[in-house]
């Protein structure tokens, strides 16, 4: 058994899976730290009615922009593979420009939807119509939220360091700024501004470390590509795009809806509370999305250069290996959690 695990460990795939793993849960864990930190800051500072709104808000502009966001980072990685490891570098930059114009039209369309169903969809999630400027404000996250590119070519060229690193950096501000808030008693507006310039400040950085990295590899030259360069490509690359859009939905659902159900049936108090809840039951599920993420460009490349043993193994051995401290950890928290409700 030790030796079937030494060799598992030895192989190359898996070491660089665990590598990249590593890299993003350590990221991970410091951005969920901070931003934890930051939520009991905030909390502390608002009260709970002011800060129940803000998490509204938040969680709000977080459902507009999931429904509407095509995860198109995963048709990047998908396509973009093949294209790369055939060398295609035309097709490569084309879909990069397609990816990069979907991107573009589903923010401009989510950010001037969450602008205008507000009214309509406020009365419904407990957000009254005094605070409908500070939704209007953090539409404009949206309009940002143009990352599918920079997320594929980070991944896909195993830059997960930077991924990493814009995670913590982006949190470690935000968490700054909320301190600063904390210290002058500032009130609602205020949170809302620095979450808003924070979020916005994210996704910049995340654009300028991915086209950074496209520029290094004499990639960033799409302008004068012709999109019609993937004209047999368009039909599966969008039935890729809609599946996964509709399981993103779905995951999304189940992550967000369920803080404005409580908005709409407890109100804004129960949802600063419930919130807060979220955020610490929330750190085993980060635990599994680093692999996930680390593991999606390298089944790609397999499954691209017809390794489909390889593929297969990478997937049993990777499960195998998250499952066992995955469940201990589970179990760990599951008491922790029981102690501190004082259960008998």
């Amino acid at each position: 058994m030790i030796n079937r695990l030494t060799r598992v460990f030895k192989d190359e795939l898996i070491s660089k899976l665990l590598k990249n793993a590593g890299t993003l849960l350590s990221g991970n864990i410091i951005a969920s730290v901070m931003g934890l930190l930051t939520l009991i800051i905030t909390a502390r500072t608002l009260g709970p009615e002011a800060f129940g709104i803000l998490v509204l808000i938040q969680t709000y502009i977080l459902v507009v922009d999931g429904l509407m966001n095509f995860q198109s980072w995963q048709a990047m990685i998908k396509f973009g593979t093949d294209f790369n490891e055939n060398q295609e570098v035309d097709l490569f930059k084309a879909m990069i420009k397609y990816v990069l114009l979907i991107d573009v039209l589903t923010a401009i369309i989510a950010t001037i939807l969450a602008i205008t169903m507000i009214k309509v969809i406020g009365p419904f999630i407990n957000i009254d119509e005094n605070v409908y400027h500070y939704v209007m404000l953090f539409s404009f996250v949206i309009l940002f939220h143009v990352s599918g590119v920079p997320i594929a070519i980070l991944r896909m060229f195993n830059k997960f360091k930077l991924l990493a690193f814009q995670a913590v950096l982006t949190s470690l501000i935000k968490l700054i700024g909320v301190i600063i808030l904390f210290i002058t008693e500032s009130e609602l507006l205020g949170f809302v501004i620095v979450w808003v310039i924070t979020d916005i400040a994210g996704h910049i950085l995340l654009q300028y470390l991915g086209f950074r990295e496209l520029k290094k590899r004499n990639l960033s030259n799409i302008l004068d590509i012709r999109i019609n360069l993937l004209k047999g490509y368009i039909k599966n690359i969008w039935t890729f795009i809609i599946t996964t859009n509709l399981n993103s939905s779905i995951r999304m659902s189940t992550r967000q809806l369920d803080i404005l159900i409580v908005g709409s049936i407890l109100g804004n108090h129960a949802v600063g509370l419930y919130k807060v809840a979220k955020q610490f039951s929330s750190v085993l599920s980060r635990l599994a999305d680093p692999l996930y993420k680390a593991i999606y460009p390298q089944l790609t490349k397999l499954y691209t250069q017809k390794k489909l043993l390889d593929f297969k193994n990478l997937i049993i051995q990777s499960s195998a290996l998250v499952f066992i401290p995955v469940m201990i950890l589970w179990v760990v928290f599951f008491c922790l959690v029981i102690l501190l409700l004082n259960i008998q």
